[in-house]
């Protein structure tokens, strides 16, 4: 039987489901360049640990009017992705991420 997706000619469908897709992608990236194996025990609660970061820091975003594309939630998820690799003690090689990001400073707010 086909599949029907009625709802993926939708264009803030389309949209979401990119910005899912590269979220994924900068998961997957970061298993990739600390050497760490998709099995790993410790990953559950770090992916669970990131997402709630991300929603926190995404609230926290749009509260204070960033302007946030498709682009910025991947950014976001992965300073987040960063920030809770670094507090499980994983080696993050130092060209990962860009330094000058608008959204660390919203990521050290969720710390105090």
């Amino acid at each position: 039987m086909k599949s029907n997706d009625e709802w993926g000619h939708d264009p803030s469908v389309q949209s979401m489901r990119k910005i899912f897709s590269n979220m994924e992608k900068a998961y997957h990236h970061y298993l990739i360049s600390t050497g760490t194996k998709p099995f790993d025990g410790r990953l559950s609660d770090l992916k669970k640990e990131a997402l709630a970061l991300f929603e926190n820091v995404h609230s926290t975003a749009l509260s204070k009017r960033y302007q946030i594309d498709e682009k910025s939630y991947v950014e976001i998820y992965r300073l987040c992705l960063s920030h809770i690799f670094s507090a499980k003690k994983f080696k993050l090689p130092e060209n990962l991420l860009p330094e000058n990001n608008p959204f660390h400073a919203l990521i050290r707010e969720q710390d105090t």
